[in-house]
């Protein structure tokens, strides 16, 4: 099996290690494998979309804010959007949760670009509408 280096951060670095452990992975490369497996599954089931469609989009980032380029992003993108709306975590993280309706293509678009966004903690994407 191939070798592949990651770097990561301080603050990743201790997630991935309590994942490990909270999900009795054997190993940090099987918990990666299993995380890297989900991600596909993810991305393919929302690839094989198309048409008009609904879906809620949840966002999670550091309060300190997920950066201009991704309120450019969502501004670019008013069309898609129904609903939005804004809170806070627990762990003082900020959490959206956005409605959106159109097109698979251009919803897909939206969702690629958030998850590239590197101040995103994450993007999870439910399809409520086909």
């Amino acid at each position: 099996m191939p070798i592949v280096s990651v770097s990561l951060s301080n603050e990743d670095l201790h997630t991935l290690n309590r994942l490990q452990a909270d999900g009795g992975f054997t190993n940090r490369s099987e918990l990666l494998r299993q995380a890297l497996r989900t991600l596909a599954q993810d991305m393919h089931a929302l690839d094989e979309l198309s048409g008009d469609i609904s879906a809620v989009l949840t966002i999670v980032y550091q309060k300190s804010g997920k950066g201009i380029e991704s309120n450019f992003l969502l501004h670019h993108h008013t069309q898609l959007i129904d609903a939005m709306l804004h809170s806070h975590t627990i762990n003082g993280d900020c959490i959206e949760v956005v409605v959106v309706n159109g097109r698979a293509e251009n919803i897909r678009e939206l969702v690629n670009q958030l998850k590239g966004n590197t101040k995103i903690h994450s993007v999870t994407v439910a399809i409520i509408g086909v």
